[in-house]
C-alpha cells in the first residue's frame, strides 16, 4: 500500500493523537489514531510526500525518521501510471471535505484529512440473507467506495443466475465517475459440477456463446457509464475453488453464496 501525504498531515495526526489519549472518554478516536499509526508503521510499503526534499530530510518528527530509515519515502517520479491499478491512501490537509470526496471519486482510492472519520478504511461488515425477502445490491454500495478495480471469484459465476447476479451488482456498485481505467477479473469454473434434485437435474450451466452474450451484457452496461475499462475472464477447474470472494483495490468481501443469491 502506498501512502500519499504531507508533513504536516503527519504532524496534525500526533497532535490529535496526544488529544485523543488525554480525553480517554472518546474511545472510538483512541482506537482509529491506533489503527492508523500501526498501518502508517507497518502496513505502508511506500511514502509519497509533497514536500521538498531538504524538509524531509531535515525533518526531527519520528515517524518522517522511521520512513527514511526504513527506505520507503519514494521520489515523485516513481509513482505507477493510472493505466495500472492504485492501492493507496491519500492524506491532505490542505483540501476540503468536498474536494476530498471528488478525489475519491475520481480516483477509486481513499482520500482524507486529519478530521476524518477513518472508519471506512477499518470497519467490519456482516450482512444476513433471508431468500424469502425480496432484495437488491443496494446494501454493498458503502463497501465499494471508493474502489477502481475489482476480482470476483465464484465457481458458479459462469452460470445464468451467476452472470445476472454480476450484472445487478454493477448496476449499484459501479464507480461511474471514475476518470481512471477501471479493471474487473472474474474467475469462474467453465461447467460446474450439476447437482441432483430427485430426478430433476437442477442445472443453469451455460455454454460458451451463451457465457458471451451474458457478458456482452455487462460490457454494454459499462460502456454506457463511458467508463475506461480493462476486463479479463479466467477459467478454473481446480477442485479447491469452492468459496466465493470478491476483492477490490480497498476491500476484500467473503461470501457464503455466490454472486447469485439475489
Amino acid at each position: 500500500m502506498r501512502l500519499h501525504t504531507h508533513i504536516g498531515f503527519i504532524e496534525n495526526l500526533l497532535a490529535k493523537g496526544r488529544i485523543d489519549f488525554v480525553d480517554q472518554g472518546n474511545i472510538a478516536a483512541v482506537q482509529q489514531y491506533m489503527l492508523l499509526s500501526d498501518l502508517f508503521f507497518h502496513g505502508i510499503k511506500e511514502v509519497h510526500l509533497e514536500d521538498h526534499d531538504s524538509i524531509i530530510e531535515n525533518s526531527d518528527i519520528p515517524l518522517i525518521k522511521h520512513f527514511i530509515k526504513q527506505g520507503r519515502i519514494k521520489p515523485k517520479q516513481s509513482i505507477t501510471p493510472l493505466s495500472a491499478p492504485t492501492f493507496d491512501l491519500h492524506f491532505n490537509d490542505n483540501k476540503q471535505d468536498h474536494e476530498l470526496k471528488s478525489s475519491e471519486k475520481a480516483s477509486g482510492c481513499f482520500y482524507a484529512n486529519s478530521k476524518s472519520d477513518t472508519k471506512s478504511i477499518f470497519g467490519d461488515y456482516i450482512q444476513h440473507f433471508d431468500k424469502t425477502e425480496n432484495q437488491d445490491w443496494n446494501f454493498a454500495s458503502p463497501l465499494f467506495a471508493p474502489h477502481n478495480s475489482v476480482v470476483i471469484v465464484d465457481a458458479y459465476l459462469y452460470t445464468k443466475h451467476g452472470l445476472e447476479g454480476l450484472i445487478s451488482i454493477f448496476r449499484k456498485v459501479l464507480p461511474t465517475k471514475l476518470k481512471q481505467t477501471y479493471h474487473i477479473t472474474l474467475i469462474g469454473k467453465p461447467r460446474p459440477r450439476q447437482r441432483e434434485n430427485g430426478a430433476q437435474i437442477v442445472s443453469n450451466i451455460l455454454e460458451i456463446n451463451e457465457i458471451n452474450e451474458k457478458i456482452q451484457l455487462l460490457k454494454n452496461e459499462l460502456l454506457s457509464h463511458k467508463l475506461v475499462v480493462e476486463l479479463e475472464l479466467f477459467f478454473c477447474n481446480q477442485p479447491e475453488i469452492h468459496d466465493r470472494y470478491i476483492f477490490t483495490n480497498n476491500m476484500g468481501a467473503f461470501l457464503g453464496s455466490g454472486v447469485g443469491i439475489i
